[in-house]
């Protein structure tokens, strides 16, 4: 038997056992990641100049679950920047990947780890109770989104495929226009 793609008898899969996978997830979770703490970043800015906040937190907002919550128009706007962020990340994840199993591994993925950046740059495990059940029903609702996304859009290569086939330049020259050159 071919020892380098074994099937998964789990999932029904093919298994890349040579290493090439592992890469693969890696790279996909730094692409996650960085696209994650982008567009939070993108959403903390408009939302600090929004609820007129300091500029001063703007550095730890994504991570600061000390005084997340609703008593003030910074608590208001941490609260409101993770939740936003969330919404949007799956329709981010459908465009990278184009299936739901691969972007929901990723959204996952980015919520550990943003458990542990957000442990480690405010140097405590978070006891909020509020900051716990957005985390949570953020990365439920994403979950839940790019399943909708997977099963009403379509898919976006295709889409893709579609739209750059009009533009001439990038067009690849169809077997009738190989005869005529």
């Amino acid at each position: 038997p071919d020892l380098d793609k074994m099937k998964n008898p789990l999932r029904g899969i093919e298994t890349d056992t040579s290493g090439e996978g592992i890469r693969s997830f890696v790279l996909n979770a730094l692409i996650s990641i960085s696209s994650f703490y982008l567009l939070y970043y993108l959403w903390s800015v408009i939302l600090v100049a929004g609820f007129k906040v300091s500029w001063d937190y703007l550095g730890i907002f994504p991570f600061d679950f000390r005084t997340f919550g609703f008593s003030g128009a910074r608590h208001t706007a941490e609260w409101l920047s993770m939740v936003l962020t969330f919404a949007i990340f799956p329709g981010i994840m459908y465009l990278m990947f184009y299936n739901a199993s691969e972007g929901i591994y990723c959204i996952v993925v980015v919520g550990v780890f943003h458990l542990v950046a957000s442990c480690a740059v405010i140097a405590a495990f978070p006891i909020n109770w509020i900051w716990w059940v957005t985390i949570f029903l953020s990365i439920a609702g994403s979950v839940g989104i790019l399943q909708l996304l997977a099963r009403f859009l379509p898919n976006p290569e295709l889409v893709f495929r579609r739209f750059l086939s009009k533009i001439p330049l990038l067009r690849e020259p169809s077997d009738q226009e190989h005869e005529l050159t």
